[in-house]
């Protein structure tokens, strides 16, 4: 229901901009399965606060901020993928850089974790940036993701 609710809220606010959404891509959707999966997954009853696997994962010493951060750089793959603007995926790296640096402190990094929610505001850049420049050039070949999908946007 709360998608639901957030699709329409999406939607009011696009037609009141004047906007257009772009279709939903597999790859933007799967994006924002993983975000809310290491963010939002959960909801702490006491004081209604919402964490995911990412805090959880981070009570593991050193070997769980790693792990988190391995899943976050599928965000990461996503904005690749779809050749979206460098400066976004720059944001999106750096991003993932805070949270596993900020995480592998002890306690205040397990706090931090629960706090800063890196892979939602890595969905948010992403969900923008496509929105708004759509999938990149040369995606697609014959119907497959081409090799240059990675490389080139790193390239200056």
């Amino acid at each position: 229901m709360a998608a639901v609710e957030k699709d329409c809220y999406t939607a009011i606010m696009a037609n009141k901009n004047k906007q257009t959404l772009r279709p939903s891509h597999p790859a933007v959707e799967r994006a924002r399965k993983v975000s809310s999966l290491m963010d939002a997954a959960f909801t702490i009853p006491v004081i209604r606060k919402k964490i995911g696997l990412d805090p959880l994962l981070g009570l593991l010493p050193v070997g769980g901020d790693v792990i988190s951060a391995m899943i976050a750089t599928y965000l990461l793959w996503v904005a690749l993928e779809l050749r979206l603007p460098r400066p976004v995926i720059a944001r999106m790296g750096l991003n993932i850089a805070i949270d596993l640096l900020v995480g592998a402190i002890p306690v205040v990094g397990d706090i931090a974790d629960a706090m800063w929610k890196s892979n939602q505001m890595n969905f948010k850049l992403l969900e923008a940036a496509y929105q708004k420049h759509g999938v990149g050039p040369k995606y697609e070949k014959d119907g497959l993701p081409t090799i240059d999908v990675m490389v080139e946007p790193l390239r200056g």
